[in-house]
């Protein structure tokens, strides 16, 4: 190893080191299920095959002076996979739970420093010709809306990852035209950033506790039909039906679900819930190979409406609002530009005051996925779940992945903040399955007007 291949980590990457203690890993697994059986030896063979597409492989995280300096990237000239990819019995009590199961303690696990941050889990057996596997990678190596594309180059060539959005220019021409995009984007970022401010901090929530890394988690999949039907419907897009769906599961929209809804008398105003949403945002940065291209956008779920359709609107509006202004922008300025400027220490500090739930409650994330799904090795990938990984004082994560046909839905919570990850996952399936139904059953004129197509999805 040596220090000339050494790169500092940029700001939007070392965020998540920072963010990063024995209670809150920063640790983004997907749990996924083969159609073929695989053993470690062919994975590992696999890997090898195509270490020379895939350089991140190598690459190890590195710590220096205490905290004192920026951790760096050091590429290693080799890797023994033998170290990184195991093989391990289905926990009990089987099958997918099982594979949930181990997914779970992987969330709750830290990568040791100094060395490359991934490893995978082989579960053979998982049922007649399937397998499991588990992935996970460090935080800094990209976030969730990235992690299909930096494990595109292990998958078939036949199947490419979605493509990115198309990134913000960082420098434009000189000239007073320059001038002026220039102040005019200087004025944008700043009104984000008095956006951001007045929002403030929250009340605790329902998953506002001090974390242990013990986690646990639930998986489902809904078809992509329904989700879109349910989106169009709506005059919505997919992930405002997600984040409608978890707000009737938490709320009034569950009680009545499960037939444990209050009387009318006994109903009271319920606070909403705020929600770190990642959505794409970039102040300019010029580069380019950072695996974290996202800013989280704070939206507040109405937990005390029962009709589906309303609370999708009102989902659909508060996005769209908090969307189209200044704010991700202005997150994403703190994180690229103020962060770089900030020594490392004083650096650390303001991401760990930042990053907690002191502002937000839960974490949602809806991704893109391959259309087609993929292979790794000599099986179809037919499911992968996302186990997003939580913050300091935020119990709870729910992400979705597109993947062929089907959204892939993963609920992640603090041991002791969500002690029945599969009841409520069932819930906001339940709920996603009664807005698809309640819209069409009113019709996209009644339901809302159609917005422009889902960019994650």
């Amino acid at each position: 190893m040596s220090p000339s291949t050494d790169r500092v980590l940029l700001p939007a990457d070392a965020f998540f080191v920072y963010a990063e203690s024995w209670r809150v890993p920063q640790t983004v697994v997907a749990a996924c299920l083969s159609g073929a059986d695989m053993n470690r030896d062919g994975l590992i063979a696999h890997l090898a095959s195509r270490l020379d597409t895939a350089p991140w492989l190598r690459r190890a995280l590195v710590r220096r002076a205490g905290g004192w300096r920026r951790p760096v990237w050091r590429m290693l000239p080799t890797v023994d996979f033998a170290e990184y990819v195991r093989e391990v019995p289905v926990p009990p009590p089987g099958g997918l739970a099982g594979l949930d199961r181990f997914a779970a303690a992987v969330a709750g696990w830290r990568f040791p420093d100094g060395r490359p941050q991934w490893r995978m889990w082989v579960l053979p057996g998982l049922g007649p010709g399937k397998s499991g596997y588990v992935i996970a990678v460090h935080h800094a190596l990209c976030d969730g809306p990235a992690l299909v594309e930096l494990l595109g180059p292990l998958f078939d060539s036949r199947v490419r990852p979605p493509a990115p959005p198309a990134l913000t220019a960082g420098r434009s021409a000189g000239g007073p035209a320059a001038l002026a995009h220039r102040r005019a984007a200087a004025a944008r970022v700043a009104h984000g950033l008095a956006l951001l401010a007045a929002d403030g901090p929250v009340r605790s929530g329902p998953f506002t506790r001090r974390l242990l890394p013990a986690r646990r988690f639930a998986s489902a999949a809904v078809p992509l039909v329904t989700v879109r039907a349910a989106a169009r419907a709506g005059g919505a897009q997919p992930t405002d039906v997600v984040l409608a769906a978890l707000a009737g599961a938490l709320g009034a929209g569950g009680a009545r679900t499960a037939g444990t809804e209050p009387p009318p008398a006994r109903r009271r105003r319920v606070r909403p819930l705020r929600v770190a949403v990642p959505v794409l945002a970039r102040a300019g940065s010029t580069a380019e190979d950072t695996g974290n291209r996202t800013a989280g956008l704070w939206v507040h779920l109405p937990l005390d409406e029962p009709d589906p359709v309303r609370r999708l609107r009102l989902v659909a509006a508060e996005r769209a609002r908090r969307g189209t202004s200044a704010r991700a922008l202005g997150a994403r300025f703190v994180m690229e530009r103020v962060g770089g400027m900030l020594p490392a220490p004083l650096h650390a500090l303001a991401v760990r005051a930042a990053y907690r739930g002191r502002f937000f409650h839960a974490i949602v994330s809806v991704m893109p996925g391959p259309r087609r799904t993929p292979l790794l090795g000599p099986g179809e990938i037919r499911t992968a779940h996302p186990v997003l990984p939580l913050a300091d004082r935020v119990g709870l994560g729910l992400g979705g992945l597109a993947w062929g046909d089907a959204l892939c839905l993963g609920l992640v919570g603090e041991a002791r903040a969500v002690p029945d990850p599969d009841a409520l996952l069932d819930a906001v399936v339940a709920e996603i399955e009664r807005m698809a139904a309640a819209v069409a059953a009113v019709g996209p004129a009644r339901a809302g007007r159609e917005q422009a197509p889902e960019r994650m999805l």
